[in-house]
């Protein structure tokens, strides 16, 4: 099967199990912040080969967005079918292992002093960008969590936390780094 389908050729873009919408629509817009801060990460990943321990860290949160993506993928009325498809979501686990490695990290580099201005070396930079498409696909994902209006929608304010802890996971990682 080719990547080129020509089915978004009329402006819309497919979503799990068949669905159709609108290439503009806010879930869109939001999975593909996500989907850019995955690359984002990748990208400060292959400038962490003396830090195993992080580049580990966010090669499971790239896991975890693939969990996310998922999830923002499906409209409201699928969503039974998702549960009952075995796809894996976000959860309270995955928000716990966060804040742990926020704490671990914030026990070991000193308060911060002054405004920071990202670029003192490309891995910092790299991550302080992941930092803000982070906050952006944040920000994505509340509009849809807005638009949807559905009872369903805590396990997607599940998401909007797990990414608001990311965010700051990033913040003291690109710390950690430049110190």
């Amino acid at each position: 099967m080719s990547i080129t389908s020509k089915t978004g050729d009329n402006g819309t873009t497919g979503l799990l199990f068949g669905r159709r919408i609108s290439k503009t629509d806010d879930r869109i817009f939001a999975c593909g912040a996500v989907d850019e801060l995955s690359a984002a990460l990748g990208m400060a990943r292959t400038q962490m080969s003396e830090l195993p321990e992080s580049a580990e860290t966010l090669f499971t949160i790239q896991k975890h967005l693939i969990k996310l993506m998922s999830k923002v993928m499906v409209l409201p009325s699928d969503c039974e079918m998702f549960k009952s498809s075995g796809f894996k979501e976000i959860s309270q686990q995955d928000i716990d292992w966060i804040e742990e490695k926020i704490h671990t990290l914030e026990s070991r580099i000193p308060p911060v002093q002054e405004w920071v201005i990202p670029g003192d070396d490309q891995l910092t930079a790299t991550l302080h960008f992941a930092r803000t498409v982070c906050r952006r696909a944040e920000r994505g994902l509340w509009m849809v969590l807005k638009s949807d209006e559905v009872d369903d929608s805590l396990e997607l304010q599940r998401d909007a936390v797990y990414l608001n802890r990311l965010s700051d996971l990033l913040w003291i990682l690109a710390r950690q780094d430049n110190g």
